[in-house]
């Protein structure tokens, strides 16, 4: 008895201790982008601009350092003192969001989200949303200088692999609950008049109903109008993609800006799976 006693109670020990482990390192990965958020607004307070910048996501870095730093002493993060953050929902564990007050040197608290993201394993500044400001980043992307846009459109298999990748990026963005990500990546004509929030709030329905497209990466588009390239320069896309969940219809615009068709504009309508699809026009 005296045994049996000795074998459930160390049990009992290795369980807890597997527990504790379990508990410690799940903490570990929670704080690990909190800590590197810490340390890239350390870095901005210090006055290293630069070192901040080289230390961002690669989305950012994208556009040179002195629009980078601009950003920065616009919304007054070079006053930075102390932050105090808190982890919003679980993201994908490649992307979380976190919320909280930066200090500043000379006393004001100021409410910021703050978007972050690994990239070979390392956690990086992804997005940083003021309350007061909208996106700390609007400006870096743009304004752009102004380009020749192409007098013919894309290929019909060009233009489905662009709303191919529209689409698995707004999904993404449905599924972490968080625009951020997908804002970064749209032009910068359009990024001047939105922000992360006011998509956030836009297709609030798709978060608050938990939408997922269902297999993108099997889908091929089907375009209901031709592919037109509008008197406003503007590339106009129009069809259905259907998946295993939905027929998804879209709407879709995109201004070419840095040699490539950048989105400016979206509208997506879902169906019922067993919805006749359109046809090609």
């Amino acid at each position: 008895m005296r045994v049996r006693l000795l074998v459930v109670a160390s049990l009992i020990v290795l369980l807890a201790l597997a527990v504790g482990f379990m508990v410690r390192s799940r903490l570990a990965a929670r704080s690990a982008p909190v800590e590197a958020a810490e340390r890239f607004f350390a870095l901005v307070g210090e006055g290293r601009l630069y070192d901040a910048y080289r230390s961002t996501a690669s989305v950012i870095r994208g556009d040179n350092f002195e629009r980078f730093e601009r950003s920065i002493l616009d919304t007054g993060l070079d006053q930075y003192a102390e932050s105090a953050w808190r982890m919003l929902r679980r993201g994908t564990g490649n992307e979380e969001r976190m919320e909280g007050e930066i200090r500043t040197r000379n006393g004001q608290q100021l409410p910021f989200s703050v978007g972050m993201v690994r990239e070979a394993g390392r956690w990086r500044v992804l997005s940083i949303v003021s309350e007061q400001r909208g996106s700390v980043f609007r400006s870096v992307s743009g304004p752009v200088e102004s380009e020749p846009v192409p007098t013919t459109p894309p290929t019909e298999a060009q233009a489905r692999a662009l709303v191919l990748d529209t689409l698995l990026r707004f999904n993404e963005a449905v599924q972490i609950r968080f625009f951020g990500p997908f804002y970064q990546q749209v032009s910068s004509a359009w990024q001047s008049q939105t922000s992360p929030e006011d998509l956030q709030r836009a297709f609030a329905a798709f978060i608050e109903n938990r939408v997922s497209f269902g297999l993108l990466t099997r889908a091929e588009p089907v375009f209901t109008s031709p592919i037109v390239i509008s008197p406003e320069g503007l590339l106009v896309l129009n069809g259905d993609c259907a998946t295993d969940a939905y027929i998804i219809r879209f709407g879709l615009k995109y201004a070419f800006e840095r040699g490539k068709w950048r989105l400016f504009g979206i509208d997506i309508n879902l169906l019922a799976p067993n919805t006749r699809p359109a046809t090609t026009p």
